[in-house]
């Protein structure tokens, strides 16, 4: 594999030799525009094995300051940041190593019912584009979903896991019409333009619970085994299993190119009798969406953090800085919130019909002329 793709509005080479990770990053990557003579703003290598010269401290024991860089782990996935000029130029990654019967016992107790391999385009995302867009001074992240209605209108779904964003994009996609654009993160520039996250949405238990069909079309073509995980991980609790699937064949309707925004809702589960809209600023809804974010995307940011240490105790000046990092995200996130239409509070009643959730928000989406 080596082709340049437009993501996050950057043109990003990918490159891997190992051809069943090609074969998985080509599937998960297609939605993306190829682009052809282009200068990168960044070189992805997936590699057998990060090369670990230039070592120069080590504090944990995951996180390796570098001459021109650093090295982390995060899960399975170990990863290198070469800079150069200040910016991120490259960066490498590899799959940690394990035996044939540890990668079938991983498998099985994975609440995706994947192998590490298998999620190589989630890990991508997760683990190197989404944290990649967090550095670039100009660029955003929201926990969100979003959509663009057939109206016209983006409506970008924000914060805490488990609020009911996927749920909200399932129904408004498949139901009403709507284009994907992001599932769980979204990437945003100071303008007020959302690009597309084209990861591959994940679907948990409790977001099809009472939807035979969209249960149907989850599981069609999947093994029997496949099935009897996901029945088996549900006893647990709805929560503790998921499927990810392509949202083109998911949705059929799914925008590549960055679109602007029309309104962000932030879901907020509360002690309340019904479902209510509450007009917030764009100040408010960037500071709540910092909060989110910052433990969303925790065990990135640590490595953030011990890059900073690392290099003050070797008196280095850091490769980059949290706290300003963060600070940055705030700041162009609130500045592209006052170009749209409306921010909004959506408090939502915590015990709620799944399906009740669903067409109560569409009628109140519907009410505000976000879509007919």
């Amino acid at each position: 594999m080596n082709k340049t793709y437009s993501i996050f509005d950057k043109y990003i080479l990918i490159r891997a030799e190992d051809a069943f990770i090609s074969s998985i990053l080509e599937d998960e990557l297609s939605l993306y525009p190829l682009v052809k003579n282009q200068t990168c703003d960044l070189i992805v290598d997936y590699v057998n094995e990060i090369d670990n010269s230039g070592l120069i401290s080590s504090n944990p024991s995951i996180h390796q300051l570098t001459t021109d860089g650093f090295i982390y782990h995060m899960g399975a996935v170990i990863a290198r940041y070469y800079f150069e000029d200040a910016k991120v130029q490259r960066i490498t990654f590899c799959i940690k190593k394990s035996s044939a019967t540890m990668r079938l016992v991983r498998k099985w107790m994975n609440m995706q019912f994947t192998s590490h391999k298998e999620a190589i385009g989630q890990w991508i995302h997760e683990h190197i584009l989404v944290p990649y867009a967090f550095t670039n001074e100009n660029l955003a992240l929201i926990h969100a979903s979003a959509v663009r209605t057939k109206s016209g209108k983006t409506l970008l779904f924000g914060g805490t896991g488990g609020v009911g964003k996927t749920s909200l994009e399932i129904t408004l996609c498949k139901d009403h019409s709507a284009a994907f654009v992001s599932d769980d993160i979204c990437i945003i520039n100071g303008t007020g333009e959302v690009s597309p996250n084209l990861a591959y949405p994940k679907v948990y238990g409790y977001n099809i619970q009472g939807d035979a069909s969209t249960e149907k079309q989850i599981f069609n073509g999947r093994s029997l085994l496949d099935k009897l995980h996901f029945k088996l991980h549900a006893i647990r609790g709805k929560q503790f299993v998921r499927r990810r699937i392509s949202p083109k064949d998911f949705y059929g309707s799914v925008i590549n190119s960055k679109t602007p925004i029309d309104a962000f809702l932030i879901l907020f589960r509360c002690e309340t009798e019904e479902i209510s809209f509450e007009k917030i600023t764009a100040e408010k809804a960037a500071r709540l969406n910092r909060l989110v974010i910052s433990r969303e995307y925790n065990v990135f940011f640590d490595h953030l953090v011990w890059s900073s240490y690392n290099a003050l105790a070797t008196d280095r000046a850091p490769y980059l800085n949290y706290d300003e990092l963060i600070d940055k995200n705030e700041k162009v996130l609130a500045q592209a919130l006052t170009t749209i239409e409306k921010c909004w509070l959506v408090k939502i009643p915590m015990k709620i019909n799944h399906r009740d959730y669903q067409q109560k928000m569409v009628h109140g989406l519907k009410e505000r002329g976000f879509f007919r």
